[in-house]
């Protein structure tokens, strides 16, 4: 992990608790503070011992209209066949697994709520980009969040990741046993896609058949 931006992460939540609490620095807050800061430190201890981990978000929608096709991109993969999307992050194993290091309730909650969101928001990244380029590629509009179900499979230690082709297998079972597809590659060049994901792009190709 990088340094200087573990010292800045760990930076920026102190001045958010001393924030919260201006004004209030009587001994119960300090003491709060100082746990927090020792939870800090386990917490990205941890992360370096788990750089293996991770967990595959899929999110499953009805897109009736919209040819069967792949969405791949920087952040994930998405498979489109017949009138469904399974749309697939892998993003870092953050959002588990923190019970034996943080003891400390209120630690515990702040922490694993910021570790849960900071993951969310890989994952929401990756659903704007696939949305974009279905509708720069098909003109068809789907929502990222209405009337999905969400699936989720986690990896650590004790389930290690087998990859990211066999994570997506995984992931689109039932679906499709051919991802690899025919026909053209439609690459989005969009200056919504310029301004937010340079130098990467993600593209829509359709495919023959699923």
């Amino acid at each position: 992990m990088d340094k200087t931006l573990v010292q800045r992460a760990k930076q920026d939540i102190v001045r958010w608790f001393d924030r919260v609490h201006h004004g209030d620095a009587n001994d119960e807050t300090k003491a709060v503070r100082r746990r927090l800061l020792s939870g800090l430190e386990r917490v990205f201890d941890q992360l370096k011992e788990r750089d293996s981990w991770r967990e595959v978000i899929t999110r499953e929608y009805s897109v009736r209209g919209i040819d069967e096709g792949i969405v791949e991109g920087p952040l994930g993969s998405a498979l489109i066949c017949c009138g469904r999307m399974r749309a697939t992050s892998i993003v870092p194993g953050w959002a588990y697994g923190w019970n034996r290091v943080l003891k400390d309730e209120y630690v515990y909650d702040t922490l694993t709520w910021l570790l849960h969101f900071a993951r969310q928001y890989i994952h929401r990244a990756w659903l704007s980009q696939v949305v974009m380029a279905l509708y720069e590629s098909t003109g068809k509009v789907v929502h990222p969040f209405d009337e999905s179900q969400i699936t989720s499979q986690r990896y650590s230690d004790f389930n290690p990741y087998p990859g990211d082709e066999q994570a997506l297998s995984v992931a689109w079972a039932g679906m499709s046993q051919d991802v690899e597809g025919g026909g053209s590659s439609a690459l989005s060049s969009s200056v919504w896609f310029q301004a937010n994901t340079p130098p990467y792009h993600s593209k829509y190709n359709p495919i023959e058949r699923c």
